[in-house]
């Protein structure tokens, strides 16, 4: 399959994570076999996995990034550390001076105050550290397409996705067994999940479709930057009137890069992320925003060096997966 023909595949499964492969196939015009095959070589090599996050439409939790600088020639030892909190759920080493970023997701404001802020501010070797709350969630790395499949194809791909919900009381406390499972392979059949969990394949659907539905998690088909052409991460820090954030957020919504975007605490008060080809790209997007989004002043951007964990999975240096991954904690 060439370049363009990955793309499409990708597309297509971050539209529908888990349909057949009979109906990709239909929906992008290729052999079910093909496109198995193909998939099969994207995850072997790491260089694309569908896995189930802790994020999706209901969007409670506390999120923030915590900034960490270590004692000198301590940001491995830190790494190590950070990198078997599942709380820290995405680990990156900035070219700033912080040695590491951390994004952590918790429940709630209590379990960050009492349980996760004391466990970063005792890594051992940790000079010093800064945290900024998410306090609301314009857009994420879940929702991120790549844009490149027509209407037609994107309408198929929409009805694969549509999940029926039995009896609309959400997942119950046994559907939680699913979450390792689907973590690891969001495409998991309904024949393993039951092998594995050691029940009917019928259960298994039932419990497929609560779990699906939940407000709080999301299927995500996630890629190595260097499969879709965006080698490099940047993030901007930015002051704005806080009654303008929703018409910003509007505006990079219409960035086919943008990977996140949330209103902050802090000295700035709103942060976006956008992969982008290049450096100059950067320069364009910030001469692009200013000029589209009235009253917005850019303070700060980081582009980042290596992703050292996303979502879980641990990255190599070109941000393929690789070794065992860390289970980011579900919220209740």
């Amino acid at each position: 399959m060439t370049r363009a023909e990955d793309l499409e595949l990708l597309h297509a499964l971050q539209i529908a994570p888990r349909a057949s492969w009979r109906s990709l196939g239909a929906a992008l015009h290729r052999s079910p076999a093909m496109l198995a095959n193909r998939w099969q070589e994207l995850t072997d090599a790491g260089l694309a996995w569908c896995t189930a996050v802790p994020f999706g439409e209901g969007g409670s939790g506390v999120t923030a990034f915590i900034a960490l600088l270590g004692e000198p020639g301590q940001q491995q030892a830190l790494i190590d550390q950070a990198i078997l909190i599942p709380e820290v759920i995405s680990i990156e080493v900035p070219a700033r001076r912080w040695d590491l970023i951390l994004t952590v997701l918790v429940p709630d404001m209590e379990v960050f105050l009492r349980s996760l802020q004391p466990r970063i501010a005792n890594l051992e070797g940790l000079t010093q550290h800064e945290t900024i709350l998410c306090t609301r969630r314009h857009f994420g790395g879940h929702e991120w397409r790549l844009n490149v499949l027509d209407g037609a194809a994107r309408a198929a791909l929409q009805l694969q996705s549509r999940v029926a919900v039995e009896d609309g009381k959400g997942m119950r406390n046994e559907d939680g067994a699913l979450i390792p499972l689907l973590f690891r392979d969001g495409r998991a059949g309904v024949t393993d999940i039951a092998a594995e969990l050691n029940t009917h394949a019928s259960t298994v659907s039932r419990r497929l479709n609560r779990f699906l539905a939940d407000p709080q998690i999301s299927l995500r088909c996630d890629v190595a930057p260097e499969l879709v052409g965006q080698p490099i991460s940047c993030q901007w820090f930015c002051r704005l009137p806080p009654n303008q954030h929703d018409a910003a957020a509007a505006v990079l919504r219409t960035l086919p890069n943008l990977r996140y975007c949330a209103s902050t605490t802090g000295q700035t008060n709103f942060t976006f992320v956008l992969w982008v080809k290049s450096p100059e790209d950067i320069f364009e997007i910030e001469r692009e925003v200013v000029e589209r989004i009235e009253h917005l002043t850019i303070s700060e951007s980081s582009v980042t060096v290596r992703f050292i964990k996303r979502m879980g999975w641990r990255l190599d240096d070109r941000g393929r997966r690789i070794g065992e991954p860390v289970l980011p904690r579900f919220l209740d």
